[in-house]
């Protein structure tokens, strides 16, 4: 058992938070610190119930197949990428991406809807992103987006923020 010197775990009262806007009945439990203020209390079950309603949200993620011979296979539109065999394609057409275009696309697909900016793209798609830069991402989804050909307006541009595969 951990311990606990300051009785940091006695003080923290558990408080039920409201799991999704749409559904009151399902309910999360959050500890909060004792002495918290009421506006507080609000600000932190709005952003728990705002998390929670997003990690529960299906529309936000991708659609994941799983094949018959259990290759883990994301879809979006046209665009079918299988993570188990490095390989993808749009309407039927194998693509020929290299290794870091296939990690980019793969980071955007599974984070679909969601602007990643070029340093969480960095960070998330390359192994060694110390010394790349911003530019670095820019020529990559250039080089996807005319691999990608007609389903190229699914990989869109927040101009400022980065960028975002659309859901």
């Amino acid at each position: 058992m951990w311990n606990d010197p300051g009785g940091v775990t006695t003080a923290l009262q558990p408080v039920a938070v409201p799991a999704s806007p749409a559904d009151e009945s399902a309910t999360v439990l959050v500890a909060v610190l004792p002495g918290l203020s009421p506006r507080d209390a609000e600000q932190l079950r709005l952003r728990v119930a705002g998390v929670v309603e997003q990690l529960l949200d299906d529309r936000t993620r991708p659609h994941l197949v799983r094949a018959a011979d259990a290759e883990d296979v994301l879809v979006c539109g046209p665009i079918r990428l299988s993570r188990d065999d490095k390989r993808v394609s749009v309407d039927g057409r194998p693509l020929g991406l290299t290794y870091q275009e296939f990690r980019l696309l793969e980071t955007l697909m599974l984070n679909p809807g969601r602007v990643l900016s070029r340093s969480q793209l960095l960070a998330l798609a390359w192994d060694e992103p110390d010394w790349r830069t911003g530019r670095t991402v820019d020529v990559h989804v250039r080089r996807v987006r005319r691999k990608l050909g007609e389903a190229a307006h699914f990989v869109e541009t927040a101009r400022g923020f980065g960028y975002r595969l659309r859901g």
